[in-house]
């Protein structure tokens, strides 16, 4: 069972996944992963919680950090 807080931060890298993928005009099917696991996370299906690995190939295609594509610091702020 996942709690509120872990769907939030689903829904936060949902979000961002997202935003930054279109930012750079990314497509779903440009990232190293199966492209179905992208519209995944981006979809929420099934509270989807992509591996370590899977952040990192994701993170190396949007070309940052897996600790900046985690840092929901800015997002946060503006649910305050």
């Amino acid at each position: 069972m996942t709690s509120q807080l872990e769907k939030d931060n689903l829904k936060l890298l949902a979000n961002r996944i997202k935003k930054l993928r279109k930012e750079k005009g990314i497509k779903q099917y440009d990232f190293d992963v199966n492209v179905r696991t992208i519209q995944r996370i981006e979809n929420l299906k099934d509270s989807f919680n992509p591996t370590y690995l899977t952040l990192l190939k994701i993170s190396d295609t949007l070309g940052i950090s897996v600790s900046e594509l985690l840092d929901f610091s800015e997002e946060k702020k503006k649910t305050k």
